[in-house]
């Protein structure tokens, strides 16, 4: 999926009283979008996600916009990539972490990696990781180990 689009959203604090609550009256997992335009929006929105019940995962979007660095964003420069997702790995205690990568950037591979070495849990979806392998063809991938 390429998000394109900023969407509007209701917040962080309406989702988990309102919305979370309908969603977990389906059998489904829940997999929250976590974005934010500085690495202490990512961290804040995990911390108050982080007691909700009912959320299998985050999906960390790192295309967005830094605005501490210039508006350059979070997914196209190696070390914001490990800096942003070290952070939320660190506040993402309970709940696996995927990270969400932009596919328009100058080294997808070393994007990857830095995201991997900050520690995101892999997603679990096979699908996904054949698509990306032929990209970036790891030698022994963490999600097969």
């Amino acid at each position: 999926m390429l998000n394109a689009v900023g969407l509007e959203n209701v917040g962080v604090a309406v989702f988990v009283r309102h919305k979370l609550p309908l969603l977990r009256k389906y059998n489904t997992h829940v997999i929250v979008n976590v974005f934010g335009v500085c690495q202490e929006d990512y961290v804040g929105v995990i911390e108050r996600l982080e007691d909700a019940e009912g959320i299998s995962a985050y999906e960390l979007n790192i295309s967005c916009p830094n605005v501490k660095k210039g508006g350059m964003q979070f997914g196209s420069d190696p070390a914001l990539v490990e800096e942003v997702v070290g952070a939320a790995r660190r506040a993402a205690r309970k709940r696996s972490l995927w990270v969400k990568l932009m596919p328009l950037v100058t080294d997808i591979e070393l994007i990857a990696k830095m995201a991997e070495r900050a520690g995101p849990t892999p997603s679990p979806w096979p699908i996904l990781f054949r698509q990306w392998r032929s990209i970036l063809e790891p030698k022994s991938p963490s999600w097969e180990t």
